[in-house]
């Protein structure tokens, strides 16, 4: 069997992808309060033609809004961090085996089908040495692959417990992570 080579490059785009989806789950989430806090403010000072009211309701707005810009920074950082690994000093690479795989209900609030929902469902890989790896639910993973690449879905099933993984991660920011499969790559 024929294994893929595995550039920094890639690692970068996958760590990428993997931090935009984690940056795009928190801007959702806070979204999920700032809107209704708007809508409900312009409504009720509208309709009640007090400004005093509207102002009311919109209090928690700001502090959702710091929230949300407090996390854009660290995304930057984030995001500046993975531009910084061509330097192989910057990243963590690790054999790790896989022990299991895990669906998880999590408060993150998220809205559904018309409606919001404080819980989401999310897979987690556990390894044997105590790490775990949220998997990002993205389109295609190790894109850059031309043999590889594989489905969120696809990606459990071609995951099976005892496997052997790299486990990639950005030094000192160890929530910036990426697994590929051994006998892929």
């Amino acid at each position: 069997m024929k294994k893929d080579t595995i550039t920094l490059s890639a690692i970068a785009e996958d760590l990428q992808k993997g931090a935009a989806y984690g940056f795009d789950q928190i801007v959702e989430w806070r979204l999920v309060y700032i809107f209704p806090f708007v809508l409900l403010a312009v409504l009720l000072g509208v309709w009640t033609q007090k400004l005093w009211l509207g102002l009311v309701i919109l209090l928690p707005t700001p502090y959702h809004i710091v929230c949300l810009f407090i996390e854009w920074k660290k995304y930057r950082a984030k995001k500046k961090a993975i531009k910084n690994i061509r330097n192989r000093d910057d990243i963590s690479i690790s054999v790790e085996k896989l022990s299991s795989i895990a669906t998880e209900r999590i408060y993150e609030p998220h809205m559904g089908f018309r409606r919001l929902l404080r819980m989401k469902e999310v897979r987690f890989y556990y390894f044997h040495s105590g790490k775990r790896w949220r998997i990002p639910v993205l389109y295609r993973h190790y894109a850059w692959s031309k043999d590889y690449y594989v489905s969120t879905p696809g990606h459990g099933d071609i995951s099976v417990s005892g496997n052997e993984f790299y486990f990639i991660s950005v030094q000192g920011q160890h929530d910036i992570a990426y697994i590929y499969p051994c006998k892929n790559f």
